[in-house]
């Protein structure tokens, strides 16, 4: 199945379930404070998936879904709409974010030219990327366990991993696009170990392609995933491990408004 296709992210949502588990919950919130938005502030949440940052939103503020997959559409109003053409007026938001998905989008420079666009003068543009895979144990450790178990998960070519982005490469990518006054900010989250059914709770949320190999798996492979999992939860316990972390970063930009001298009366840039 090709990763970058509307029947992956069909699949990949479809098994994730409702609502969202405490971790991805942190994020969203981490996102949507530092916005800090106002009364009808209009916030585009791109490739949002089942919408967990849009429920973190305060309700003053009017928030838009886009994401090509339908099947997270069905839980809730959006938009269906391709990240590298959003179907969105220029101009018309004040802000955007990309949370869980720069990573896996296929031209992410364009991407961030598209969410530029649909900017207001001064609006804000989030981009959400996992800290360090040693700082992510809360991810890692279902996504070893699946990749063991079950063969066909690889990474497809050109695909890169959810780890390997760092701050310095949004931020050049941001400034490429002509954004500017780009700041980053460090966050974290704790898991207490606890059962493996409240492990994958959390991970269906966290890692979704993964979790959907896992669902979508023979029934042995999944007994062996379970098996693994059991196992290492138990040898963490016995080490004195007593929570798993998540660690990821929030990087904002904003897009300046024109300067006067180079607009005309109507306000065009000239």
């Amino acid at each position: 199945m090709d990763y970058h296709g509307r029947e992956h992210w069909d699949t990949v949502h479809s098994v994730a379930g409702d609502g969202a588990g405490v971790a991805a919950a942190a994020v969203a919130r981490s996102a949507a404070r530092l916005l800090a938005l106002g009364p009808g502030a209009v916030v585009v949440d791109i490739a949002g998936g089942s919408g967990p940052f849009l429920r973190a939103l305060p309700r003053a503020a009017v928030g838009v879904r886009v994401d090509f997959a339908l099947g997270p559409l069905w839980a809730g109003t959006g938009v269906c709409g391709d990240a590298l053409a959003l179907p969105l007026r220029t101009g018309s938001a004040d802000a955007a974010t990309l949370l869980s998905a720069w990573w896996a989008m296929p031209d992410i420079d364009r991407v961030v030219a598209e969410a530029a666009r649909v900017l207001r003068p001064g609006g804000a543009l989030l981009v959400h990327i996992w800290g360090p895979a040693e700082r992510c144990r809360l991810i890692t450790v279902g996504a070893s366990c699946v990749a063991t178990a079950i063969p066909s998960m690889f990474r497809p070519p050109g695909v890169r991993g959810p780890f390997e982005s760092t701050v310095g490469e949004v931020a050049a990518v941001l400034r490429d696009a002509g954004l500017d006054d780009i700041a980053a900010h460090a966050f974290g989250h704790s898991w207490p170990l606890g059962a493996a059914d409240d492990y994958w709770a959390e991970f269906a949320h966290l890692a979704p392609t993964s979790h959907a190999a896992f669902r979508d798996a023979a029934p042995d492979a999944r007994a062996r995933v379970r098996r693994l999992l059991d196992g290492l939860l138990l040898r963490l316990r016995r080490d004195g491990v007593a929570d798993l972390g998540l660690a990821w970063n929030l990087v904002v930009a904003r897009k300046l408004p024109v300067p006067a001298r180079f607009a005309d009366s109507r306000g065009a840039v000239s």
